[in-house]
């Protein structure tokens, strides 16, 4: 009996040991809070030979995690970026739960007015198919599923069409997986759509500073440099990018594609070189065949905005060339001397090669011949200085018999003449000029013929001037005729409008003359010269004052020479000066000033001791606007002759200060 008791015991034991285990398998509530531990312990209890007894089981423990817990994240790098440019978002999908996501899938649905897409990964972490409404499925293959805690992140190329107007456009995304509700997301990019004209310039280096500067001319074997602003292509801000110009001389027919690089980052600016050379054209083999005079054309397109095109020109070996003013031909014959302006002496000229010396005076139409021996041939009427270092040149010009130097003929005139159009720039009559880095010279000059007559030049003693200033004037009148005299020679002297004659200053070859018969006008001189023996001149001077009634701006006098000669009239050409007439200081501008102080005392009044306010804005009503300095002053400048608004703004007043009206 007790054994077979004790078998029985045994059963019981075993069955609570059974009942124990199954018991431990439950599961924790929904509302359970993650990381909440359960323990569980069975008893059994049964009875031995009538005895009551118990028998605990051991202690199971479990802790109760979070389910799955997606977050999808996108953006952009850069996030701002123009029309027509590139962008790269970065779309990051996290398990922030306790336990995996399995089957995790990524919808990219790309932003209005962009070409988006997700590239191939060559690991096989995920796979990417574009549906045929545009979207982007990206399937996630490792990890599979998402561990707690670990992120994946997915690349996304962005082109940005170059008709997306400005503003800012979203890349939505989704991410499902695990059963889990979808996850939704956004990446926004601000884009850019400001079309600005884009510029095309030849440049060159300035051998003083190492640095581009603009450039009209070069020689044949000198490094061409193009640079190209526009902005439009400037479409990543964080690097460098490039454009494509191409270089063209007609003349050799030659042809050559540049690619310019971006000076820096977000400067919109490119620059790119080729070097020229005599050698025969061969098109893009990185040399641009030049000739002599042949002129170079740099042109750009911008490859979003085929309406945005720009392009620059520039002369290779330039001559310049001495012509005649009446009718646009060649003259040749005339001496021309170049002249260093801060020297008063004869210039140092180099040769083609930079290095040769080359004469300083040479004859227009004839040859010339370097310290190296190389000879240089001049077309009919032409001149050329190769090369002198930077500075302020002048050139002197003795004309060959029957041409009078310089022209009185106006530019707008001589550009209506056979050959034009010409070169007519500072220095075309003899004014001083400044060279460049880079070949010296491209100056055309006029030469007036001299009739059988009388030859009239004028000239002004002064460029600029106000009302109220006196202005000496000088007429210099020929007899070219070297055989027969002209009598009774008058000079009519017209002034500008507003100029009055100022009565005896009049000057005949130096020496004090009778003033000049006035008309009606006030503004039309009769001088009297009398007889000039053949092959003379005389040199008629004069002052006029500028009055109240003149106009600002250019004012030109013109005059001219008539007399007798044998049985008939004879005349002369109209001779010009031009000055600008400038407003006197303070004559129709002025400024405005005052003081922001503190009125320690409350009287209204800005005393001499009180402190002024330093940092206060001050608005005029036409939006200009200054800060005080550290005694409170304020001014503006260039005010016109009326009422003005001034303004303080209240938010730059210190918090210890408040406004209050003046007594």
């Amino acid at each position: 009996m007790q054994g077979r008791s004790h078998n029985r015991a045994q059963s019981i034991l075993a069955a609570g040991m059974l009942l124990a285990t199954s018991l431990f398998a439950g599961a924790a509530h929904a509302a359970t809070p993650p990381g909440t531990v359960i323990a569980n312990t069975a008893q059994a209890a049964y009875q031995v030979n009538g005895n009551a007894l118990t028998n605990p089981s051991n202690t199971d423990r479990i802790t109760v995690v979070a389910p799955g817990s997606a977050s999808v994240v996108a953006a952009f790098n850069p996030d701002i970026v123009r029309a027509g440019g590139t962008t790269q978002a970065s779309v990051q999908t996290c398990n922030n739960g306790g336990s995996p996501i399995p089957g995790g899938v990524l919808t990219i649905t790309p932003a209005p007015g962009t070409v988006t897409t997700v590239p191939a990964d060559p690991y096989g972490n995920y796979t990417a198919v574009q549906q045929g409404n545009g979207d982007w499925v990206v399937t996630i293959l490792n990890p599979d599923p998402i561990p707690p805690t670990v992120c994946f992140s997915v690349p996304v190329d962005v082109y940005v069409s170059p008709t997306t107007p400005s503003g800012t456009i979203t890349m939505p995304v989704t991410f499902t997986g695990g059963g889990l509700p979808p996850v939704s997301g956004s990446a926004p990019l601000t884009v850019q759509n400001i079309r600005t004209p884009s510029t095309t310039t030849f440049m060159t280096v300035d051998p003083a500073t190492g640095q581009l500067v603009p450039a009209n001319a070069y020689n044949s074997g000198q490094t061409v440099w193009v640079q190209v602003q526009d902005g439009d292509q400037n479409l990543n801000p964080a690097a460098p990018e490039t454009v494509t110009a191409t270089v063209t001389d007609p003349y050799t027919g030659d042809s050559e594609s540049l690619v310019l690089t971006e000076t820096g980052p977000n400067t919109g600016i490119f620059v790119g070189s080729v070097v020229s050379t005599l050698a025969p054209a061969t098109p893009n083999d990185g040399l641009i065949s030049v000739a002599a005079d042949s002129q170079l054309t740099a042109t750009y397109v911008d490859i979003v905005d085929n309406t945005d095109s720009s392009s620059a020109a520039a002369i290779v070996d330039p001559y310049g060339l001495l012509f005649d003013s009446a009718t646009g031909q060649p003259v040749n014959g005339a001496t021309v001397t170049l002249i260093n302006a801060a020297t008063n002496q004869p210039a140092q000229v180099f040769g083609a090669d930079g290095v040769s010396t080359f004469p300083s005076t040479i004859t227009s139409g004839g040859t010339a011949t370097d310290s190296a021996g190389n000879v240089y041939n001049f077309g009919p009427g032409q001149y050329r200085f190769p090369f002198v270092t930077p500075g302020t040149y002048q050139l002197v010009i003795t004309p060959p018999a029957g041409y009078a130097f310089p022209s009185q003929v106006a530019d707008a005139q001589l550009q209506l003449l056979p050959g034009a159009p010409f070169a007519l720039v500072v220095g075309s009559r003899g004014e001083v000029f400044t060279v460049n880095p880079g070949p010296a010279l491209n100056i055309d000059v006029p030469l007036d013929p001299k009739a059988v007559t009388l030859f009239v030049q004028k000239s002004v003693g002064k460029t600029r001037a106000a009302i109220g200033d006196f202005v000496p004037y000088t007429v210099t009148v020929e007899n070219p005729d070297t055989v027969n005299p002209v009598s009774n020679v008058i000079v009519v002297d017209t002034l500008p409008l507003g100029f009055r004659y100022e009565p005896g200053s009049a000057r005949l070859d130096g020496v004090k003359t009778a003033d000049p018969a006035i008309a009606a006008d006030g503004r039309t001189l009769s001088f009297t010269l009398g007889a000039m023996a053949a092959a003379a001149t005389h040199t008629l001077s004069y002052v006029a004052q500028i009055t109240a009634n003149a106009r600002l701006g250019e004012a030109t006098n013109s005059a001219r020479a008539n007399g007798v000669q044998g049985a008939g009239r004879v005349g002369s050409n109209i001779a010009r000066a031009t000055l600008t007439v400038t407003e006197d200081l303070f004559a129709s501008r002025s400024f405005l000033a005052g003081r922001v102080f503190v009125d320690e005392d409350g009287d209204g009044f800005d005393d001499k001791s009180e402190p002024g306010v330093a940092g206060i804005r001050i608005f005029m009503e036409d939006g200009r606007s200054t800060l005080t300095d550290k005694n409170g002053f304020y001014h503006f400048e260039g005010v016109s002759a009326h009422t003005h608004v001034v303004q303080m703004d209240l938010t730059t007043i210190p918090q210890r200060y408040e406004a209050v009206p003046l007594a």
